[in-house]
């Protein structure tokens, strides 16, 4: 019980961090989120030229892969969440993706106070990542489960 309340705590803490980060980089401004996406994009350019072709990759390219990335992981914690909460079936999944879509449209509201304009497509994307990790880890939880 102890134990399991630990690990409840520190998967709180550590949403409420991944939450920060994705919106704090919400309110950086249209020169620091670029200059961001440049450092990055110097460093990993040469990996994203294998997949996107040379000369291919670009900061815009690296945006959007952060923002299904981001959400990624987000989908990821929150189903973590979920398994640790013993909570089985369809429902927990479907909350999972609904508070992963919830945080995706106050990303994107965020880039508007920001001044940096809100996207659609960007509130899809974060979506698919967060459907992504959460499918991912329901999917292993599922797979671990059967095996024993």
């Amino acid at each position: 019980m102890r134990r399991q309340r630990f690990f409840t705590a520190a998967l709180s803490l550590l949403l409420a961090a991944t939450l920060a980060f994705i919106w704090g980089n919400s309110l950086k401004s249209i020169p620091e989120s670029q200059a961001i996406s440049l450092g990055v994009l110097e460093k990993i350019k040469p990996l994203l030229e294998l997949f996107a072709g040379e000369g291919r990759a670009t900061d815009h390219l690296v945006r959007k892969l952060a923002h299904f990335a981001e959400f990624a992981v987000l989908g990821c914690e929150l189903a973590l969440f979920a398994r640790l909460r013993r909570r089985r079936g369809v429902q927990p999944l479907f909350n999972c993706l609904s508070l992963g879509l919830a945080a995706a449209v106050v990303d994107e509201s965020i880039q508007i106070i920001s001044l940096r304009g809100s996207q659609v497509q960007d509130v899809l994307l974060d979506f698919c990542g967060a459907a992504c990790g959460a499918l991912l880890v329901f999917a292993l939880g599922a797979l671990f489960s059967r095996r024993r």
